[in-house]
């Protein structure tokens, strides 16, 4: 016996298949979720290369943004008193952490015949400042806690009775010109983060840097993602 298949109409709500009827909705979200779950599939067993070219797209964005690259040898070291050694120790710390703990997760929808990819990163909370060898240094005062000002403190003043100046000749524990004195009613200013580096934990020059690539980011996955399909 021949199956007859038939529309009530053309906007129909159920389609009709001998004696069996299905919601238009629930035949055409069994689709999606089969869909779904193939992209899936291949997502998850693509994850290992996919982290690696997320990993190093990471890296090389920080490296090149301007946050590192005074760290490494500008005004930004001389300013935290930073040595050329420690600041580079703290360089390849920082990005070895962000570029190395990376989520990546796609999760289908099928009623909406939608897959959404999340990227997230670890937070930048106390765990991660302490984890940076040279984040923390010691000075004839005490300790500069120079990474936890550099994220987490903004433009706020940071020491309320000493500020910078540069004086030609005159070395800092840095190497630099840049040195700290006791204000005493002179016209130098509290000492605070540079404005064009400090941030905040959900705005810092890391988060910045990486805001700019997501589309890249999202470029590799679907080829990955295609690759794993074929």
């Amino acid at each position: 016996m021949g199956t007859c298949v038939k529309y009530r109409s053309k906007n129909s709500n159920f389609i009709s298949t001998g004696f069996v009827k299905f919601q238009r909705e629930e035949f055409l979200n069994a689709i999606y979720e089969q869909i779904n779950d193939r992209y899936l599939e291949a997502f998850n067993s693509s994850i290992g290369s996919i982290k690696n070219k997320v990993a190093f797209v990471i890296e090389d964005q920080l490296l090149s943004c301007d946050t590192i690259k005074e760290l490494s040898d500008g005004d930004l070291r001389h300013s935290f008193g930073l040595t050329r050694d420690k600041a580079a120790s703290a360089i390849v710390d920082i990005i070895s952490y962000m570029s190395s703990n990376i989520s990546l997760s796609l999760i289908g929808r099928s009623k909406k015949n939608s897959l959404t990819l999340t990227l997230d990163m670890l937070p930048i909370d106390q765990k991660f400042i302490n984890s940076v060898s040279n984040g923390v240094i010691e000075s004839e005062g005490g300790f500069v806690t120079w990474l936890n000002w550099l994220l987490t403190k903004g433009t706020q003043v940071i020491i309320g009775d000493f500020g910078e100046i540069t004086l030609p000749g005159v070395h800092g524990r840095s190497g630099g010109n840049t040195v700290m004195v006791e204000l005493r009613g002179s016209i130098v200013r509290p000492f605070r983060v540079d404005p064009d580096h400090a941030g905040t934990v959900n705005d810092n020059f890391i988060t910045r840097a990486i805001e700019p690539v997501r589309p890249k980011i999202m470029d590799i996955v679907t080829k990955e993602v295609l690759k794993a399909l074929k």
